[in-house]
């Protein structure tokens, strides 16, 4: 099965917010190509969960993964924020603030 299938999959698994499920598929497409793109995916879903200790930690890697996505920066920073880590929080804000002005 293609990486787009299960990437549509787990989206629209995420829409309807059967993250359970969709985290399944997005680790599906995890499996077939590590991107930060598709641990975002996963994270997305573990974090509808609220498994905030995972979600962040998969988060951190996407950022590793791709630096200079704002779009992992930003819910980086927003799952710290659910996880009670403010410095965390305002650390990843800071690096979306500056991934948005050198975009």
């Amino acid at each position: 099965t293609s990486l787009d299938t299960w990437n549509d999959y787990s989206f629209a698994l995420s829409q309807r917010q059967l993250y359970r499920e969709a985290e399944w598929a997005a680790r599906r497409s995890l499996a077939l190509k590590r991107t930060g793109d598709a641990l975002f995916m996963v994270a997305n879903n573990i974090m509808g969960q609220k498994r905030f200790d995972e979600a962040c930690n998969t988060y951190q890697e996407a950022h590793q993964e791709t630096p200079l996505s704002m779009d992992i920066a930003h819910n980086l920073g927003y799952c710290r924020h659910l996880n009670n880590d403010t410095k965390g929080a305002v650390e990843a804000a800071l690096a979306t603030c500056e991934l948005y002005v050198e975009a």
